[in-house]
């Protein structure tokens, strides 16, 4: 509760299973994995004064997914991971889910509400290619969700 420094949790380059999560109060990003392979359970946010989850470079599989009042993105991937979220509840924040540079994230189910842009898929960074989100249930309108060129959005 009340991190002050750019991440409150941070894990790099680690391999395992957590099974509960949550963070109140963040500075910056709540949460930041990098370069790792985790399976979580459960992930609750709320008050992040950037993102509420931040994942890049790695694998990350995660049951179910909370998050509240993040000033930038709910969650946010990059850097070539592969994210599998099962369900999630993203409400007030700037973007629900960005995808971006090569990563791919699939999502089950859930809710995003009060958000300027629900989705966001695309390519940030010059040496990677664009990016993907599939998701099994229409969460987002079409009409807010960004798709950049050579990224997809694939509602299965």
């Amino acid at each position: 509760n009340g991190g002050i420094h750019e991440d409150s949790l941070n894990i790099i380059n680690s391999k395992g299973q957590i099974n509960n999560v949550i963070i109140n109060n963040s500075f910056q990003d709540s949460i930041d994995f990098d370069f790792s392979v985790l399976d979580i359970n459960n992930i609750e946010v709320n008050n992040a004064g950037n993102d509420c989850i931040d994942l890049s470079s790695g694998k990350y599989n995660i049951k179910s997914l909370t998050v509240n009042n993040c000033a930038d993105k709910g969650i946010s991937v990059g850097e070539a991971s592969i994210s599998k979220i099962s369900y999630v509840d993203i409400s007030n924040v700037g973007v629900g889910v960005a995808s971006k540079d090569s990563s791919i994230i699939k999502i089950g189910g859930g809710i995003i509400n009060g958000y300027n842009t629900c989705f966001a898929i695309y390519r940030k960074k010059q040496e990677f290619i664009g990016s993907i989100i599939e998701v099994e249930d229409k969460i987002c309108p079409k009409k807010d969700i960004l798709v950049q060129k050579n990224s997809s959005y694939i509602l299965k």
